[in-house]
């Protein structure tokens, strides 16, 4: 049997395998190929390595005791974690160089809901189908520098927005549903701005 064909057909196991039609019709004729052709007889054991290789990764979890004290801690973990976060953020913002550089973070904490539904519209643009399609794309990285330039922006956006008004959008449409009627938003033309 010619070496060409004998490639052509693992080129489309492969490919067929890859896109999950492994025991298809058409895939059923190429491994009955694959069986009669005497070099490609390791390349389907390889196949066959592989995916026992895979299938125990692929079977439903099943609890042990050591897993469901690792997700138990996992779950304890994320709130210690973010505890530990805000008491760093509030020690260091009482020492006086750091209170200095922390000083615009007080912005973004006036209108938090704001900031969280910005966030998650310039995430959802950049990550899905209906904006840039990013999701699954880019690695890690790339995601840590995207935070490192959309959260500034936030920043900047949270200063120039209380040097004009008392109350971010979302905060102010919060307390108008609150409270049953709007409060002030412009700030009065006497009322300094902020100040960073």
């Amino acid at each position: 049997m010619p070496t060409d064909d004998c490639q052509a057909a693992r080129d489309r196991l492969l490919d067929q395998t890859i896109a999950g039609f492994g025991e298809g019709s058409p895939a059923g004729a190429m491994k009955e190929h694959l069986r009669r052709c005497p070099g490609c007889a390791k390349y389907l054991e390889g196949l066959r390595a592989a995916s026992g290789a895979i299938r125990p990764l692929l079977e439903p979890f099943k609890p042990s005791p050591l897993g469901v004290l690792v997700s138990t801690a996992y779950g304890y973990q994320r709130p210690a974690l973010m505890l530990f976060y805000a008491c760093a953020i509030v020690l260091l913002s009482l020492h006086e160089r750091w209170g200095r550089i922390l000083a615009p973070l007080r912005f973004t904490g006036r209108m938090p809901l704001t900031n969280y539904l910005m966030q998650s519209v310039i995430c959802t643009l950049i990550f899905y189908g209906y904006g840039l399609g990013f999701y699954e794309r880019v690695g890690p990285t790339l995601c840590l520098v995207l935070a490192f330039v959309i959260f500034p922006v936030q920043v900047l956006t949270s200063i120039w927005w209380f040097r004009h008004f008392r109350f971010g959008p979302a905060e102010w449409l919060w307390r108008t549903l609150t409270y049953g009627a709007a409060p002030k938003m412009l700030l009065d033309p006497s009322e300094s701005p902020v100040a960073v």
